[in-house]
């Protein structure tokens, strides 16, 4: 029995943990400087979350003909919000629930000094050495409206480093 105990405690201090983080607790939401049709809202609270997109992406249809049967079928639109457990290692966090994600795992970095999230795609891409996707950020949005989520920032970062008095940046 004490030794079914202490493998129990061992696994459990070893696994990656799900608690509440105010570092990462809120609504988060794509960068203004995103200029492309698409949309990303995330908002964690203590070890869940609820998840939103959008895009001028659609959802896919596969045409099939089969002994001169056509058959079609369309992929699904998800109902959002996808919803879920949060995971968090370190800078880490990793969605766990059902659907199709623009990335399952996020990093917690500092951009010009403000909290954001960027997805694990771009941050690998960014530690071998590539440019950062900045227009890929999230940023925490304050007042977030789960009925009527908004998905992008609203602010605008400029490539001059100016930005208007919505966004999350500072200017530089």
């Amino acid at each position: 029995m004490r030794f079914l105990l202490t493998f129990a405690l061992i696994f459990l201090a070893s696994a990656p943990f799900a608690a509440a983080r105010p570092d990462v607790d809120g609504a988060w939401v794509l960068s203004g400087r995103w200029t492309g049709y698409m949309g990303i809202a995330l908002k964690i609270q203590g070890d869940h979350y609820k998840y939103w997109f959008y895009s001028d992406v659609g959802p896919s249809t596969i045409t099939m003909t089969i002994n001169g049967r056509t058959t079609t079928h369309t992929q699904k639109v998800p109902n959002y919000p996808l919803r879920g457990r949060v995971v968090v290692n370190a800078d880490a966090i990793e969605l766990r629930g059902p659907g199709k994600y623009y990335d399952r795992k996020w990093h917690l970095i500092t951009y010009r000094g403000v909290p954001c999230l960027l997805a694990d795609e771009h941050y690998r891409e960014w530690k071998r050495g590539g440019e950062l996707a900045d227009d890929r950020l999230l940023f925490r949005l304050p007042g977030f409206n789960e009925k009527r989520p908004q998905m992008n920032f609203g602010g605008d970062e400029k490539p001059d480093g100016s930005v208007t008095r919505t966004s999350p940046l500072p200017p530089k």
